[in-house]
């Protein structure tokens, strides 16, 4: 499930049957069986948002913590409430991960298909910023064509909103759609050349983590060809 329609998101194939749901029992089974298993850390995130079900995720978060994991939790963070902050802290969550994909409201709601998606996002980490003993904040950012030149000024607003790491990953190309907005030869080489190496500067001046370096040996491939390679490649292996 998802309040958010985001354009480059699989969720616009209509693929999902969203009335064919794992329950939450069995969510639950499955995160004690990772628990006893000897998992470090647990990341919540992938194909919808986790706060459209609140019961079923601070049940996967309580039971991540009992363990003594280190719990990470991906969301676009338009649902949160004053209650659910609170419930977050209480349980000690240890990190919140904010998509966010533009530095103001015209990019950010053009991209996530929802008006004041980006105001929710900024009230919301004000409302874990009232707390000293808050999770940890990062933002993740989806890069494409409408967002590449913003990358510096979503470091500054990290700045300003005491969020201390960033990570920005290429556009998936998972529907038609995408194809449209990822990257062209041009803007990379202008994205990698000069955006990063100036964003990189101004993120070390803020004591702000980054993926970054990362760019130089990236090749924004379409998803689906590596593991197509692996499968191709270790099919006589293990089939």
């Amino acid at each position: 499930k998802c309040n958010l329609r985001c354009t480059f998101c699989s969720q616009q194939l209509q693929e999902y049957n969203l009335a064919d749901t794992v329950k939450k029992r069995r969510w639950f089974a499955i995160t004690k069986e990772l628990c006893k298993l000897g998992v470090k850390k647990i990341l919540i995130s992938g194909g919808g948002e986790p706060l459209c079900e609140p019961k079923l995720t601070f049940g996967i978060m309580k039971i991540a913590k009992r363990y003594g994991l280190t719990g990470r939790i991906i969301n676009n963070g338009t649902l949160w409430t004053e209650k659910l902050v609170n419930k977050a802290i209480k349980i000690g969550w240890d990190n919140v991960i904010f998509s966010i994909d533009g530095s103001n409201p015209a990019t950010h709601d053009f991209l996530r298909g929802k008006r004041e998606a980006f105001n929710r996002i900024i009230e919301n980490i004000k409302l874990f910023n009232k707390f000293k003993d808050r999770p940890s904040l990062e933002f993740t950012t989806v890069l494409n064509i409408y967002n590449y030149k913003e990358i510096p000024e979503i470091i500054k607003l990290a700045s300003d909103l005491k969020i201390k790491s960033i990570t920005v990953e290429p556009v998936c190309v998972n529907n038609p759609n995408v194809e449209k907005i990822k990257l062209n030869q041009k803007q990379r080489k202008l994205f990698q050349e000069k955006i990063i190496p100036e964003s990189q500067k101004l993120a070390t001046s803020l004591n702000i983590n980054t993926n970054f370096p990362k760019f130089s040996e990236l090749k924004f491939e379409k998803t689906g060809e590596l593991r197509n390679s692996i499968l191709k490649n270790t099919s006589n292996n293990f089939f």
